[in-house]
C-alpha cells in the first residue's frame, strides 16, 4: 500500500474504503497474507486511482488557465514595446 492513507488527503468515500480495509487486516492477521484483503485493498486503490485521476485534470485546467494569463501579458507586453528591454 504506497499511497498514504491520511484522512486529510481523500474524499469521505475513500476515507471509508481505507477504513474497512484497515479493519479488515486488523481481523485477518494472518490471513491477510494469503488474500484475505485483497478485495477491500483493490476496491481502495481504484477509489484512489479516481482521485488522482480528478486531480489531475483540475489541475490541467489551472494549468491552461494560467498559461492563458502568462501569453496574455507577454502579448501586452510586446505591444507596449517592453520586450526589447
Amino acid at each position: 500500500m504506497p499511497q498514504s492513507t491520511a484522512p486529510n488527503l481523500h474524499t469521505p468515500t475513500c476515507n471509508r474504503l481505507v477504513q474497512e480495509y484497515h479493519d479488515c487486516v486488523a481481523k485477518h492477521r494472518y490471513k491477510k497474507f494469503i488474500g484475505a484483503c485483497n478485495d477491500e485493498n483493490a476496491r481502495m486503490q481504484a477509489c484512489f486511482k479516481e482521485e488522482r485521476r480528478r486531480n489531475r485534470k483540475v489541475n490541467q485546467e489551472k494549468a491552461n488557465l494560467k498559461k492563458e494569463k502568462t501569453d496574455e501579458y507577454l502579448k501586452w507586453r510586446k505591444e507596449m514595446g517592453y520586450d526589447k528591454i
